[in-house]
């Protein structure tokens, strides 16, 4: 099995789904215009403060794979937990966490692929 090329793909894919889910993201947010979030509830500052964790994960991931995809995943479940997420109508939500596992899974298998190269 080729890992090396599997973490490649993976890093691909992550980073194709990553940047259609941020600029999607941002697009939203340009439409509806920032929230003033000091008057908000702490439930919606912390789905907020999650959701920014979520995309600038990803986005550093595109240089640091293993800390932006734990960013990114954190973030997530920060989210998750935040909004007590009913799993029925959350699709979106699922996919915001593809991107943080497939970066997670490249760095693993390069890591892997970089200890049996040298054994």
């Amino acid at each position: 099995m080729n890992t090396k090329l599997i973490a490649t793909i993976f890093r691909w894919v992550a980073r194709v789904i990553g940047i259609v889910l941020v600029g999607f993201a941002l697009l939203i947010a340009m439409g509806e215009g920032m929230p003033d979030l000091f008057p908000q509830p702490f439930v919606i500052q912390v789905g907020f403060l999650a959701l920014s964790l979520v995309l600038l994960g990803i986005l550093l991931a595109w240089r640091w794979e293993l800390p932006g995809g734990i960013m990114s995943f954190v973030g997530w479940i920060l989210f998750i937990v935040a909004e007590r997420v009913n799993w029925r109508h959350s699709m979106f939500l699922i996919l915001f966490c593809v991107p943080s596992l497939l970066f997670l899974g490249s760095s693993f298998l390069r890591w892997h692929h970089e200890k049996h190269k040298s054994a």
